[in-house]
């Protein structure tokens, strides 16, 4: 065998070496990469004050007194100028009734919201409580007001409306 031969030899556990050192760092380098996104990339919604003031825009989208917006993660309820037909084909002004439940349902007090993530639009999309709430969205549609959305069907296809 010829000199070189034994030098390619020589080269490959340190070859293998440092191959199985470059995954441990890249893996390690992804892993670091996932705790830095998950801790530093979420929405971050600070408590509402207990006194602080929350008023419904339409009949799924809460405003904040100081200007942030949430969307009930989950649902979709009528626009609020929107009119929709009863069973008689009478119409009625379903957006503006959507609004007025919940806005009593937040008048209850003690709303409380868990940011899921943000719309388009940069509203904060988002599970919220109210007294004796404990989801806001899940009341809307179980009074009527609201839909399922297709992503959160799963877990409100046993709600049953009420009336």
């Amino acid at each position: 065998m010829g000199s070189n031969q034994y030098a390619k030899e020589d080269r490959k556990p340190s070859r293998q070496l440092a191959q199985a050192l470059g995954k441990i760092v890249a893996l390690v380098l992804i892993v670091v990469a996932v705790v830095l996104v998950e801790r530093y990339c979420q929405v971050a919604v600070s408590p509402f004050d207990p006194d602080a003031k929350i008023s419904a825009i339409d009949g799924d989208s809460l405003i904040a007194e100081d200007g942030v917006e949430y969307r009930l993660f989950g649902i979709d309820a009528p626009e609020l100028h929107q009119s929709c037909n009863d069973v008689n084909g009478k119409p009625w002004q379903c957006g503006r009734a959507a609004k007025a439940e919940l806005t009593a349902i937040s008048n209850r007090g003690d709303v409380t919201c868990e940011a899921r993530a943000k719309d388009r639009y940069g509203r904060i999309v988002a599970v919220c409580s109210a007294e004796g709430v404990p989801d806001v969205g899940e009341e809307m549609v179980r009074d009527g007001y609201a839909v399922v959305l297709g992503f959160r069907s799963k877990r409100l296809s046993g709600i049953t409306r009420r009336g």
